[in-house]
């Protein structure tokens, strides 16, 4: 049996703070249906000539869902309206609505950005960062700089959302973008001092999360999705190129004479098939850690750059195994549900599907997207998207 549709959209008027649920209020055009992801919103609704309620720009909205019997409480999006579509025919006015995730909304300031590597900063919360978290977090404190005290739109942090990691390996300068697209890019591998790839969250109170794919929380296989379930509506495999790279220039650092060691490789088959897929990649951390632990003592500085290059080909060809061919990616449609967690690991199996199947080693994917979808002729039904990452492949295989 179908599950049993509930939902609750809650509108805040920014000029008064007051909230209500349009549900309670307006009339759903469940025809064209309501869409609801964790990045964006839609939905439509009958209006009079004169409304009880009039939504604008800039408000708020929060799209809730509950299972069964049970209060819609599972909040599928904090949001802020974008864009207002006034529809008049003979049945009355239509009004569309969409919005996008507040996080991404509230850091949509563009600026450009020069930072240096040891950057230094006291941040909001009086604390004194450097580097990575001390740009992040100047980053956020300008987005907030023009807000008054208190503002509901103001977003905060402290050391265990944004963590301490400390120094970039490079400068950091960047063109006129959102603040939004500059933490992007500060969070991935190439930019982060350890490494890792940090997903971009804000939570109901404004508050800003930066969460590690290599933490155990996303990292760690969390449940199994049975393509043959009952619940399962509808599901496409696909075996192609996601972001695929078969060439690549690697910075693996300076020599003790501060000249730079770099290292070219490329994946000729891969190129064949798929065409060059080039990425330049910094990871000066090889020639520190040689250097760390003496490994050139007593040795001339050709050897030295021999040995660093040799450790850089290691790593190139270990990228190149990993993203240098096609991966796996699932999208997925079930009756609605709230189970799924966007960013979690997930196995995935199908006794229908050969290349899935039952037994281990079964595929470990990465859920990307969550989108909820609800309408008249269908229903509550929830699509997602899974993908096989860099993180994924290295742990799990491909």
């Amino acid at each position: 049996m179908a599950t049993e549709q509930r939902y609750k959209i809650v509108h805040t008027d920014r000029t008064d703070d007051s909230s209500v649920n349009l549900v309670e209020i307006f009339d759903f055009d469940t025809e064209e249906g309501i869409e609801a992801s964790m990045d964006s919103f839609q939905f439509r609704v009958m209006v009079g000539v004169k409304p009880t309620r009039t939504i604008e720009v800039n408000d708020e909205i929060d799209i809730y869902i509950g299972e069964g019997s049970s209060d819609p409480s599972t909040l599928i999006i904090n949001g802020i309206v974008t864009e207002l579509f006034y529809d008049m025919d003979v049945a009355g006015i239509v009004l569309t609505v969409r919005g996008v995730n507040r996080v991404e909304r509230l850091l949509f300031s563009p600026r450009p950005a020069l930072y240096d590597k040891d950057f230094s900063y006291t941040d909001a919360n009086d604390v004194a960062r450097t580097g990575w978290d001390a740009i992040i977090t100047h980053l956020i404190d300008k987005a907030n700089e023009f807000k008054p005290e208190n503002d509901a739109t103001l977003i905060t942090y402290d050391t265990t959302s944004v963590p301490q990691l400390g120094d970039l390996e490079n400068d950091y300068h960047s063109d006129w973008r959102s603040i939004y697209e500059h933490i992007e890019t500060l969070t991935t591998a190439d930019w982060t001092p350890n490494g890792q790839t940090y997903m971009i969250e804000l939570d109901n109170t404004n508050k800003l999360h930066l969460r590690s794919k290599d933490s155990p929380d996303y990292s760690d296989v969390v449940g199994t999705i049975d393509l043959d379930g009952a619940d399962v509506i509808s599901a496409k495999i696909t075996y192609g190129l996601f972001d695929v790279i078969n060439a690549v220039l690697l910075n693996c650092g300076k020599d003790a004479n501060g000249n730079s060691i770099l290292v070219t490789k490329w994946d000729v088959t891969s190129m064949g098939e798929y065409g060059a897929k080039f990425k330049y990649i910094k990871e000066e951390e090889i020639a520190d850690t040689y250097y760390g632990r003496d490994r050139g003592a007593g040795k001339d500085i050709e050897t030295q750059r021999n040995e660093i290059r040799n450790l850089g080909i290691t790593r190139v060809n270990e990228i190149l195994s990993l993203l240098g061919q096609p991966r796996y990616k699932i999208d997925a449609t079930f009756l609605g549900t709230t189970k799924y967690v966007r960013g979690k690991v997930y196995k995935v199996q199908s006794s229908e599907i050969a290349v899935l199947g039952t037994t281990e080693p079964l595929k470990r994917l990465r859920i990307k997207n969550i989108l909820h979808r609800f309408s008249a002729r269908n229903g509550w039904m929830t699509s997602i998207t899974l993908e096989e990452d860099e993180q994924t492949i290295k742990a799990y295989g491909g």
